[in-house]
């Protein structure tokens, strides 16, 4: 794409609205490796950007953004291998279930244009959408991830006293299911944190 700025800014976005300080969250590539692959969120409305820097390599790279539940991860890919890098993540706290995604470009440059071009566009959409929470009073925010290229695999993280008793307190990542279903995956591994 068009090299405006060392800044100017081409990739995919997640976005609460269109308002101009909408929270919202852009893996993007810049024109070339000085500034490379970046992750770049904003979590409150109105609030600061967050920033963090990937790999230094110039377009034409692959990027990709993945939900699950309030967390948005970002994702780069290059030759040789094409293999998808998982460089940063974010938790926002309480994402509506409808946002807007697409394509991003600032020339970094008020009045002058940069074009971006994309090619090979690839949209999942969770039907229905798997949806991460705490429940109960954990005292350490959980988190969930799912890594579609591998299966897909799912990662929980969960805190908590118990699930049992009058009240539970864990992690859960969940979807809606109407009527009957069959249920099952491999457990992979389980953090040894205390024996129940």
């Amino acid at each position: 794409f068009d090299a405006v700025n060392v800044w100017t800014k081409a990739g995919l976005m997640m976005r609460e609205s269109l308002d101009p300080g909408a929270r919202h969250a852009f893996v993007l590539v810049t024109p070339t490796e000085a500034k490379g692959v970046a992750f770049q969120r904003r979590l409150t409305t109105g609030g600061l950007t967050l920033h963090t820097s990937g790999p230094s390599l110039a377009p034409c790279a692959s990027l990709r953004l993945v939900r699950t539940g309030d967390v948005i991860t970002a994702y780069y890919r290059r030759p040789p291998d094409f293999q998808w890098v998982r460089f940063s993540s974010q938790t926002f706290a309480s994402l509506p279930p409808t946002m807007f995604i697409g394509w991003a470009v600032s020339s970094h440059e008020r009045g002058t244009l940069a074009v971006g071009s994309f090619d090979e566009p690839n949209l999942r959409l969770g039907s229905p959408e798997w949806i991460a929470s705490d429940i109960g009073d954990v005292a350490a925010d959980g988190s969930s991830f799912i890594d579609e290229d591998s299966g897909p695999e799912f990662t929980v993280t969960g805190s908590g006293a118990d699930v049992w008793d009058r009240a539970d307190e864990f992690h859960f990542l969940s979807r809606d299911v109407t009527g009957n279903f069959d249920f099952s995956a491999r457990m992979a591994f389980v953090d040894q944190v205390h024996r129940w």
